[in-house]
């Protein structure tokens, strides 16, 4: 069975908020019209880049217009310079500011050198180089640094 075969019986099956994503080597352009009408949400193309594949999810989680953290800031801590690159767009597409760490102690020494409040939250990688994820949010949270407003992400 191909694509839009498989489209066709997944709808016949399951509801329209059933996501279906045709992903293919092959040219989708020339059979788009079909598989539009048999059912398909999405396409992705082969290979896979995982910037493709967070643009497709955030496509499908969130309208961006509903999240807006205009004045928010970020501390990003990421090693691997794609991942990295991919983060800040991600975050820059909800307005958010985002300042960058390239390893766990580089983000513990920001966060200690910055005032009070001044990032609203740290998204950090678990395995960096020099010191790993884990042990740079012990050092954090040790810190006693008192935030001057409640977090936009807690309740």
């Amino acid at each position: 069975m191909n694509g839009i075969d498989i489209t066709r019986k997944i709808r016949a099956l399951f509801d329209a908020d059933t996501i279906i994503i045709i992903v293919s080597a092959y040219d989708l352009s020339e059979v788009e019209d079909e598989a539009k009408a048999a059912g398909t949400n999405m396409f992705m193309p082969k290979p896979l880049f995982q910037s493709t594949v967070c643009n497709v999810l955030m496509t499908l989680t969130a309208d961006q217009d509903d999240y807006d953290f205009m004045g928010r800031r970020i501390l990003l801590a990421e090693d691997n310079a794609l991942n990295r690159e991919i983060a800040v767009e991600l975050l820059e597409m909800v307005h958010f500011t985002v300042e960058c760490a390239e390893n766990s102690q580089e983000a513990v020494d920001r966060f200690e050198a910055a005032a009070p409040g001044y990032y609203d939250a740290i998204l950090m990688d678990i395995q960096m180089p020099i010191l790993d994820g884990y042990k740079a949010a012990e050092k954090i949270r040790r810190l006693s640094i008192p935030m001057l407003h409640k977090s936009p992400f807690s309740p």
